[in-house]
C-alpha cells in the first residue's frame, strides 16, 4: 500500500513537471496573439486615421524608420499622418513572425504597402521589424525599421 501511494505521488510530480512547458507555452501564445493583433491594429489605425488610438500604442521614444531612411518620432509620425504628408491606403501583410524575450516582443514581417507620400502614390513591398516593449502593463511599439524588397 505504501508503495502505491509513493508511486502515485511520483506520477503526479512527473505529470506536473511535464505540464509546465505546456502552460508556459499557452501564456507565450496569448502574448503572441495579442502583439500580432496590436501590430495589425496599428496599420488599421493609420489607414482609418484614428490618431488618438494610434497614439496609445506608440511608445514616447518611438523610432519609426522607413525603407528610404526617413526616421520619425512618435510626434513626427502622428503629425505627418494628420497633415497627409504620408497617407496609408492599404497594408497587405504576407508574412509575420514573432519572438518574445522577457518584456520585449519582436514582430518581423513582409507586406505590400500602398501609401501616398507627398501626393505621390507608391506601392512598395517591404520587409520590416517592430519591437514592442511592455511598460506599466501595456505593450507599446518602440521601434520599427523597414527595408524595400526587390
Amino acid at each position: 500500500m505504501l508503495l502505491t501511494i509513493t508511486m502515485k505521488k511520483n506520477l503526479l510530480v512527473l505529470f506536473l513537471l511535464l505540464s509546465l512547458p505546456f502552460f508556459s507555452q499557452t501564456k507565450k501564445d496569448k502574448i503572441a496573439d495579442h502583439i500580432i493583433a496590436l501590430h495589425q491594429k496599428k496599420f488599421d489605425f493609420m489607414i482609418s486615421k484614428q490618431f488618438d488610438s494610434l497614439s496609445l500604442i506608440l511608445d514616447a521614444d518611438l523610432k519609426y524608420i522607413h525603407s528610404n531612411g526617413w526616421v520619425e518620432s512618435k510626434e513626427d509620425l502622428i503629425a505627418n499622418l494628420k497633415s497627409d504628408k504620408l497617407v496609408y491606403e492599404k497594408v497587405t501583410v504576407s508574412e509575420t513572425k514573432f519572438t518574445l524575450t522577457n518584456h520585449v516582443a519582436i514582430v518581423s514581417g513582409k507586406g505590400l504597402f500602398s501609401v501616398i507620400l507627398e501626393n505621390q502614390k507608391i506601392e512598395i513591398p517591404l520587409m520590416y521589424s517592430e519591437i514592442y516593449v511592455k511598460k506599466r502593463g501595456k505593450w507599446l511599439l518602440l521601434h520599427r525599421h523597414a527595408n524595400k524588397l526587390s
